[in-house]
């Protein structure tokens, strides 16, 4: 199961919707931020990563990760924040299997 939880961010009062439509607000911009699955970068924490392990119950080592909801989350609000945004609206998020990627976007907006 994957989890991508708004709640953090609602507390905080920026919106988050799947929908456009119920809202009055200005657009600022379309973002998409893409994570790859793979080996942890030299120097990188592991903070908000997932191991990623060939089947349940693997007992061996693995140095492959995988985006946590919460990292691909923060960083597509902090950028949306960045541009003066106080919302994403039609926000979605995705996962390639072909070439391992995930990604978030959204329209940055500022609420009215």
């Amino acid at each position: 199961m994957y989890v991508v939880d708004y709640r953090e961010y609602i507390k905080e009062g920026f919106i988050i919707s799947p929908t456009v439509t119920g809202f009055n607000y200005q657009p600022i911009s379309n973002i998409e931020v893409v994570f790859s699955s793979g080996e942890l970068p030299k120097g990188e924490s592991g903070d908000n990563l997932e191991k990623i392990v060939p089947y349940k119950g693997y007992k061996g080592v693995s140095n492959k990760y995988a985006p946590t909801g919460k990292r691909m989350m923060d960083k597509i609000v902090s950028e949306a924040k960045a541009m003066g945004a106080n919302g994403l609206i039609n926000f979605q998020t995705s996962y390639n299997s072909k070439n391992g990627t995930w990604s978030a976007s959204g329209l940055a907006v500022e609420m009215k």
